[in-house]
């Protein structure tokens, strides 16, 4: 009866040593599976951190190339591509001509759209600028981007909105 007790005991000895080693190499595979390499991890065609674009902030993460806002952009490129603002504004038949009513632009626009009325500037040109985006050259030419229109002060957290002399 000694022998079959201690047989038993060998037997239920034998089979936690068993289960606690198991226990521990799937703990241990576990582990081993849970730390992938980047590449494991990284959906194909991520960048990598290095790899990564910078933030597109004109005048914080990259040189301001539109310092003036609106003029700097709205230009005359040839006789067939003249997107200056008097331009662009004369084809709307309700507008009247800026030619010689504004010498800075969007400043002397205020003075008609002013902040707070239905034809407030910020609606009208947000709107423009946002509008249709899969078609929109400020989207895809300028990246949308808020900082080709307006200017921030990083110390005081305070936004303006750049403005500059008319280009006709």
């Amino acid at each position: 009866m000694n022998l079959t007790k201690n047989l038993f005991f060998k037997i239920i000895a034998l089979s936690i040593f068993m289960s606690l080693l198991l226990t521990l190499t799937s703990c241990r595979q576990v582990e081993v599976t849970e730390k992938k390499t980047e590449e494991e991890v990284t959906p194909e065609g991520t960048p990598t951190e290095e790899e990564k674009p910078i933030a597109f902030l004109p005048g914080i993460t990259i040189e301001d190339d539109h310092p003036n806002g609106c003029i700097d952009c709205h230009l005359k490129v040839s006789d067939e591509r003249d997107y200056r603002l008097n331009v662009t504004l004369a084809e709307i038949e309700e507008h009247p001509k800026i030619d010689q009513i504004v010498e800075k632009i969007p400043d002397d626009c205020m003075t008609c759209h002013k902040e707070g009325t239905d034809n407030a500037i910020e609606y009208i040109v947000h709107y423009e600028h946002y509008k249709d985006p899969e078609e929109n050259h400020f989207i895809s030419s300028y990246q949308g981007s808020c900082l080709n229109c307006h200017s921030m002060d990083i110390e005081e957290g305070e936004v303006k909105i750049k403005s500059g002399e008319k280009n006709w």
